[in-house]
């Protein structure tokens, strides 16, 4: 064998085309055992970057599909997950005491068992890779460990002998238990077709791993590479000393801190920008997944201001609107046919799509059956004739075909009751084949998966209390359809693993915080540690000291990294990775969260086209898809300004909390509304009876529990608590006045979020909002009523002819009437509690339903108007950006 030690600083891809080339190996007969695929890709780019013409390049295969290979000469099939599942659910009932192993409880439900089979199958794949076999001899020596290897060994070696014959009488293999049948001479079978073998950054090698490669010795040249700052000798298979000298400039190591994921988000995108202002590659910067739910924002976020970007995990399936009507079905037909499922369900594109129905006149369809379904008070319908026989009359009126929505429905029925998985398959085929036509890689990227996922459980023989479809819903909703991107191309969004043997000039590590790095585990796998040390397994030690091997070598073969911490003062994610303390030792420079000079100052994907205000706009970011969803504050900020919304709403930016000290009159608003909620909580109203002493005193318990002294710095605090206190009490009295005429609080209607939809696809949004309170008047109907603490907006502003710019009272009438379609509304209000300290109506009973249908269309067409826009507008009224919250990073004053 030849060792070749490479440090850190040396590019193991470069280095091993570089190999090859000086020596002069022949690539036909030169095989590279190769640490990743994608290092594959990098090899390559070297290989032709140094060669400098065409050049062949030498077979390669990673290490797992090496021990695929060599299992494969066993003799017999290899055994798929599905089939794995099956046989190991077999023997599980078959093995005496393995409900003391895994509760029986778990065999009743598909994605428990899913679970706990999964880590039984990864604990035969460890035992069969470390070659440790579970005889009675390894069983007596392993007694004296401790009492779970006592109780418990001995029922999973007889779990692994019954499991393994029951695929030997099925004439399949499971790849773990085969190794232990692969000899010297199928290894040199194997490999006797190559006169060179290099193995690329080999790292804890398994016991197998570690004997083939004995075996082939004198065709070995083994590439590694260690480091003298830290012994990694724990995880490393081969050391020796390097054959070069580490470089005499060390990469530049910053430490920074966030206070958030999303103030991460606008940290990596300044960094990055500023980085590729500095003239570094796309394809040279690497940010290190180890956060999911982060990495997938950046990746939205960099899309959105044109940077392109490789994104190696992928999106999760459910997120896709495709997933999202196959588990709508499920929930409508689970749910007894519930009529406002089935308006979510069809309410989408594709199930648009799968009527043939033209989109653009889909809308108003969907909004004839939503007001068909309310005026015949449909909760759930009795049966499919009668959804049909309801959705008839609205399909003709609107000039539509019955037949395509008929069949649309009988499909997905079909799909939800199918009794095997293939007739599942067969369902779910026709249903997709129905949508045949021009549709993005997205949709066929996830239709493709979803059919492959399906025929993988044809093979599935187990009987749960699951349907096929819920099974097959549960089987392929965790995975990822991958997005398009390459290796060589954009910014590389990756998993530590996938950076094994490559190296960038710029790494990106977020969420550099204890749990995310190293990696949170609750078990060592299926075996406990004192177990696993007395067999020679390695635990859950090592596997963080190969993590962080991982991440030092990514880390020193850079020119700069940025260490991302997150410290969140809410507590989530508030402590640094204990491995932060190794970089500080080597001098790195710490940049402190408030220090938001040169690159790691914000920097908006909002770019001015035009530098005059009022008169400039910014491109309108990447969103992938249309925004769906709005809430009151969201639709607000909208209409005040498109970029304000943006700011605060996609990129999910918190308004900037004013210093200490002071009196802050939104503050003072907050306070009065929680006093008045909790005035009436839980208490029932009797009409015309009220005591008002006991509610008089309850108001000075709650104010001196929220306005506390001192709450406030300033020498007028006193006399504003004094005068706020007085406008409650005046505020009180009205109210014991109007309960005196019969008008009650309704505290299950108060303070409620809710929800709602309105329009259709492909103009179809989710609004919500929370209502102050609602009142039941005497005549048994309802006042909307929101607390106002500042001055009441007039109130031609509610109206068309104001332009609709105060909606929220609108939107909680909506809400309301969407919510509780039984409840009738008399009128809106707000309730004056400093000047009037009394209600202040604003649509009476006379206009309300003709209001609340001018309010919708008014709001169908602004949300229309926000997602079918290529530009974003600044406000329209220069007073707006005064009291802008985002004023300092908003470029509307860029010239």
């Amino acid at each position: 064998m030849k060792l070749l030690t490479l440090p850190f600083s040396i590019d193991p891809a470069a280095y091993t085309a570089s190999y090859i080339l000086r020596n002069g190996l022949n690539p036909l007969t030169t095989l590279i055992i190769s640490p990743t695929e994608r290092f594959k890709t990098y090899f390559a780019f070297h290989m032709l970057e140094q060669s400098g013409r065409d050049c062949i390049a030498p077979f390669m295969i990673t290490s797992n599909t090496l021990i695929k290979s060599l299992a494969s000469l066993g003799g017999m099939p290899v055994a798929g997950e599905v089939e794995r599942l099956c046989f190991l659910f077999r023997a599980v009932m078959d093995t005496p005491g393995t409900g003391r192993l895994l509760p029986l409880e778990k065999l009743k439900s598909f994605p428990d068992y899913l679970s706990a089979g999964r880590r039984i199958l990864g604990t035969i794949d460890e035992l069969g890779r470390e070659e440790v076999s579970l005889d009675d001899e390894t069983l007596e020596n392993l007694k004296e460990s401790s009492r779970w290897a006592e109780n418990y060994l001995p029922i999973l070696s007889d779990l692994i002998r019954i499991y393994s014959r029951l695929l030997k009488d099925s004439a399949l293999g499971d790849p773990a238990l085969i190794l232990k049948s692969i000899g010297k001479e199928e290894i040199l079978s194997f490999f006797s077709i190559y006169d060179n073998v290099l193995l690329v950054s080999p790292l804890s090698l398994t016991s197998f791993e570690k004997r083939v490669f004995d075996v082939i010795d004198e065709k070995l040249t083994v590439i590694n590479q260690d480091t003298t700052d830290y012994d990694f000798s724990a995880v490393s298979t081969y050391r020796g000393k390097a054959i070069f000298e580490e470089k005499a400039t060390r990469p530049s190591i910053r430490l920074l801190g966030s206070s958030s994921r999303m103030d991460q988000v606008m940290q990596c995108l300044g960094i990055i920008l500023a980085e590729l202002e500095a003239g570094v590659e796309p394809r040279e910067i690497a940010v290190v997944n180890i956060d999911s739910l982060f990495s997938e924002m950046l990746y939205n976020s960099l899309r959105s201001i044109g940077v392109e970007v490789n994104y190696s995990e992928g999106i999760e399936v459910r997120k896709s609107p495709l997933f999202q009507l196959l588990f709508h079905a499920r929930l409508f037909f689970k749910s007894n046919m519930d009529s406002r499922v089935f308006l979510e369900m069809i309410g989408s594109e594709i199930f648009a799509q799968l009527t043939g129905s033209p989109l653009q006149d889909y809308r108003a369809l969907i909004l004839r059956m939503r007001r068909e379904i309310i005026r015949r008070r449909i909760f759930h319908f009795t049966s499919l004739d009668a959804l049909f026989a309801m959705a008839s009359s609205c399909l003709i009126e609107s000039g539509f075909g019955v037949g395509g929505f008929r069949e649309a429905i009988s499909l997905l029925n079909e799909l939800f009751f199918s009794k095997s998985f293939k007739e599942l398959y067969l369902s779910l085929n026709a249903l997709f084949k129905r949508l045949e036509g021009k549709k993005t890689y997205e949709f066929y990227a996830v239709r493709d998966l979803l059919l492959d996922l399906a025929l993988e459980l044809f093979d599935l023989e187990l009987f749960f209390e699951h349907s096929p479809f819920e099974i097959y819903l549960n089987w392929a909703g965790s995975r990822r359809y991958p997005v398009l991107g390459s290796y060589l191309e954009g910014i590389q969004i990756l998993g530590l693993l996938e950076t094994r043997g490559i190296s960038f000039r710029v790494v990106i590590v977020p969420s550099f915080n204890e749990g995310f790095f190293p990696v949170q585990r609750t078990n060592d796998l299926f075996l406990p540690t004192v177990v696993r040390r007395a067999m020679g397994l390695p635990s859950f030690l090592e596997r963080e000291e190969l993590e962080f091997y991982y991440l030092k070598r990514l880390v020193d073969c850079s020119d700069t990294a940025y260490l991302i911490s997150i410290d969140d003062p809410g507590g989530e994610i508030d402590v640094r990775s204990r491995f932060a303390i190794v970089f500080e030792k080597q001098k790195a420079e710490e940049i402190r969260h408030t220090d938001r000079e040169g690159v790691f100052s914000y920097v908006l994907p909002l770019r001015s086209e035009r530098g005059e205000f009022l008169k400039g706009v910014v491109s309108k970011p990447f969103i992938p898809g249309p925004i769906k969803k709005f809430s009151r504050l969201d639709i607000e900020r909208l209409k005040r300004c498109e970029v304000q919304y943006y700011i605060a709403s996609v990129l999910g930016i918190r308004e900037p909390e004013e210093p200490e000290g002071g009196i802050k009159p939104e503050l003072i608003g907050q306070i009065v509304h929680t006093i008045l909620n909790e005035l009436y909580r839980g208490f029932e109203f009797s009409p015309g009876k009220v005591d008002q002493e006991f509610f008089e005193d309850r108001l000075f318990k709650l104010f001196e529990e929220h306005f506390r002294e001192g709450f406030f710095t300033g020498g007028e605090e006193r006399l504003l608590r004094r005068l706020q206190l007085d406008n409650l009490r005046q505020a009180l009295g009205r109210d014991v006045e109007r309960f005196r005429e019969g008008f009650m609080v309704c505290n299950e209607y108060s303070e409620v979020e809710l929800s709602g939809v309105i329009g259709s696809d492909p103009s179809r949004y989710t609004i919500t909002g929370r209502i102050d309170r609602v009142d039941k008047s005497p005549s048994g109907e309802y006042c909307i009523i929101d607390y106002k603490t500042g001055s009441i907006p007039a109130e031609v502003e509610h109206f068309r002819e104001g332009g609709f710019r105060q909606i929220q009272l609108g939107l909680y009438g909506i809400l309301f009437r969407l919510n509780y379609p039984d409840a009738k509304i008399e009128s809106l209000n707000y309730f004056d509690v400093n000047k009037k300290k009394d209600l202040v109506e604003i649509v009476g009973p006379d206009r309300i339903d003709g209001y609340l249908e001018e309010v919708e269309e008014h709001l169908l067409e602004l949300l229309e108007s926000f997602n079918s826009k290529e530009k974003l507008g600044f406000t329209v009224d220069p007073s707006n950006c005064v009291i802008c919250p985002y004023h300092s990073i908003c470029r509307v004053f860029e010239r």
